[in-house]
């Protein structure tokens, strides 16, 4: 048991190790982060591609086959930018930005009724819609779909082993 144990491990410990990084910089407050064999989508040539990612070499992107300038890239599918994510966030903030709208509503009711209770809750259910909906609007304006990779001035890239 214990032999078992121990090699899947090192198996998993080196699977894990395997994959060498790349961080991209994409613009002053961005990075892209780049994994070895890893699959990603790409936009060239005026069409989409999924690439299995090998490297980074001077201002090249070095995928499975093929060999690319990095000006040859419209852009890259952000990694971080989730199908799930987003099907939850759309309707979310909309929903959220309704119920702003219905807020000041229950207030006043409660206060023309002396309502201690509808007016906390009120108040209460205000910041949680408010929350809610800088969160979701805040994924989704600043997690971009698409990474522009042609529009740098230069590819400013590390890696990390």
């Amino acid at each position: 048991m214990k032999t078992i144990t121990t090699t899947l491990l090192c198996v998993c410990l080196a699977l894990l190790a395997s994959g060498q990084t790349y961080y991209l910089k994409i613009d002053s407050a961005h990075v892209m982060k780049l994994k070895n064999g890893k699959t990603y989508t790409v936009k060239h040539d005026g069409q989409e591609e999924k690439l299995r990612f090998e490297a980074l070499a001077a201002d090249s992107f070095r995928f499975e086959g093929k060999s690319l300038h990095y000006k040859q890239i419209t852009a890259i599918r952000n990694p971080k930018r989730k199908l799930l994510l987003d099907l939850v966030a759309f309707p979310v903030s909309i929903g959220s930005c309704i119920g702003l709208t219905t807020i000041p509503i229950s207030y006043i009711k409660g206060y023309f009724l002396a309502d201690t209770d509808m007016i906390l809750t009120t108040v209460f259910i205000f910041v949680g819609e408010t929350l809610v909906f800088s969160s979701t609007r805040n994924y989704l304006g600043k997690t971009k779909k698409w990474l522009p990779i042609s529009d740098l001035e230069t590819l400013e890239w590390g890696e990390n082993t």
